[in-house]
C-alpha cells in the first residue's frame, strides 16, 4: 500500500517538474532538471512520449548515457536518540519564532503603507 502511494507522490512530482520545465522553455533557450535515479524513468519518458523529445548524446545520434551527478555511500549509521529528540524541537520551534518574526515585519509593512 505505501509502495503505491510513494509511486503516486513520485509520478505527480514529476508531472509538475516537466511542466515547469517545459514553462521554462517558453522563456529560455535552455533548461536543466537534476533528480535522483528513481525519478529518472518516469522523467525521461514525460519529455520523450509527452513531448516530443529525442534522447541524443552530445555530439552523436545514439541513446543518451545517463551520468551519476554524484553518490552516496550508504554506510551503518547509529541514530543518536538524544540529538534526533533535541532536532525534532529545535526546528519546529525555531520555524514558529521565524514565522512571528515574518508576520510582525509584514505587518509593520503594511502598517506604514496604511498611515500614508
Amino acid at each position: 500500500q505505501q509502495r503505491y502511494v510513494d509511486r503516486i507522490d513520485l509520478v505527480l512530482r514529476n508531472e509538475r517538474a516537466v511542466d515547469i520545465v517545459m514553462q521554462g522553455l517558453n522563456i529560455f533557450d535552455s533548461a536543466s532538471l537534476v533528480y535522483g535515479g528513481t525519478h529518472t524513468p518516469d522523467l525521461a519518458n514525460r519529455i520523450v512520449l509527452e513531448h516530443g523529445y529525442k534522447p541524443i548524446q552530445a555530439g552523436s545520434d545514439s541513446v543518451v548515457e545517463w551520468i551519476d551527478a554524484w553518490k552516496i555511500k550508504s554506510t551503518n549509521l547509529q541514530l543518536n536518540y538524544g540529538l534526533a529528540r533535541s532536532i525534532a524541537f529545535s526546528v519546529p520551534a525555531y520555524m514558529v519564532v521565524d514565522a512571528i518574526d515574518w508576520i510582525t515585519t509584514i505587518d509593520s509593512i503594511i502598517s506604514t503603507f496604511v498611515s500614508i
